[in-house]
């Protein structure tokens, strides 16, 4: 990556995932050669790249030399190299968490994984009877089918109460709209209320990356109360903060958002005139930091959201743009829709316009701006570690 854009950790591909196919496009530092080794044309309306041409010295250069980009200070280059690596630690860790959650799940002798779907306790479970003696005659235990229906089960147990009813024949059939087998089991979750919830899936994930720093989030009554009290308690620490702590501001200042890393958890505040009324809690699995608006993240959101004005309209900002890749257990409507439960999106922030990007939830998942101080139209509270992380 160019030296216009600091690159602190990456992301992995996995299944149902917000996450771009299509090859990054060479960053404004590093423009495709043209014939003759001359200098290719500047994007157009851009006055951060323009003046980046305008910088370079009257000469010809061989582009795929890298003579043309400023070298690196060896210490510098030996930090980076050592955040980039503890991060791929931790999005290992993340990674695993996630296919614990997902199976795999054993269907007419075949193995399949299937992420898990979204559960909340205040959902009615009318089915809570039968499913404990499907589960007892499976000999799963009880705790496990109470966190299962309390959206706060660890990933075994999940698995051990899904695959009860799954023996137990209760699977629906194949139609139109269930047409794999992932999404079989994803809606019979829904229909007989278990899965997790965005407090249940992060704890579970924290505990993976940190261990003891982040274990009282599980231990005992913690498991089913609202993360952000634990979270505010001398066992975490504050990385990233709104100015003043003003939440009714339309676009508060953000503290330390460089600071994010990955393995830390945001939570989110619900917007006071939307329709969420919980809030949400995510786990960061990657933090991008673009000083401004490069070539690849233009293209890559240009990709991701094709012919929406919104891209141009939130990269007319000066930067620094901030990309976080982010795990969680997201909502599933009434019906149990597919955009539901486990999903990695991907959060934009703009320091300049302190504005928030991201993309819609259902298909065809365009680019949205938030009106208010946060994504997802919610209001970003906070960012937090164990005190005892380094």
């Amino acid at each position: 990556m160019g030296s216009n854009s600091i690159q602190t950790s990456w992301s992995r591909q996995t299944s149902n995932l917000n996450s771009s196919t299509t090859a990054s496009p060479p960053t404004a530092n590093t423009p495709t050669p043209a014939a003759g080794a001359s200098k290719p044309p500047p994007y157009p309306s851009d006055e951060a790249l323009q003046r980046a041409w305008d910088d370079l010295p009257d000469r010809d250069i061989d582009w795929s030399s890298g003579s043309h980009l400023p070298a690196m200070d060896p210490q510098a280059e030996r930090i980076a190299e050592a955040k980039r690596a503890a991060d791929a630690k931790v999005q290992a860790k993340l990674d695993a968490v996630h296919d614990r959650f997902s199976g795999p799940y054993t269907v007419n002798g075949a193995s399949v994984p299937a992420r898990p779907m979204f559960r909340m306790n205040v959902n009615a479970n009318n089915n809570r009877n039968e499913l404990v003696k499907i589960c007892q005659k499976a000999h799963v235990p009880g705790n496990a089918i109470n966190n299962a229906c309390m959206g706060r089960p660890t990933p075994e147990q999940l698995v051990q109460v899904t695959q009860a009813l799954i023996d137990a024949g209760k699977l629906p059939a194949e139609d139109a709209k269930l047409n794999t087998v992932e999404k079989r089991i994803r809606n019979m979750q829904f229909e007989w209320g278990i899965g997790v919830d965005c407090a249940g899936y992060v704890r579970e994930a924290a505990t993976a990356v940190h261990g003891k720093g982040a274990q009282s989030l599980v231990n005992g009554t913690h498991r089913y109360g609202a993360i952000y009290s634990y979270l505010q308690t001398p066992a975490f620490k504050k990385v990233a903060f709104i100015e003043g702590g003003d939440k009714k501001v339309v676009h508060p200042k953000i503290h330390n958002m460089s600071d994010i890393r990955a393995g830390d958890i945001i939570h989110l505040d619900p917007n006071p005139n939307g329709q969420e009324v919980f809030g949400h809690n995510v786990i960061v699995h990657s933090h991008e930091v673009h000083e401004f608006a490069t070539y690849s993240l233009r293209e890559d959101l240009n990709a991701r959201s094709p012919g929406n004005s919104k891209v141009d309209e939130f990269l007319k900002g000066t930067g620094p743009f901030h990309v976080l890749n982010v795990d969680s257990s997201w909502g599933a409507g009434s019906t149990g829709e597919d955009f539901g439960g486990f999903r990695r999106d991907t959060w934009y922030y703009d320091e300049s316009s302190r504005k928030w990007g991201y993309f819609d939830h259902q298909p065809p998942r365009e680019f949205k701006i938030n009106a208010t101080g946060g994504p997802q139209d919610e209001i970003f509270t906070g960012a937090f570690r164990p005190a005892s992380a380094k």
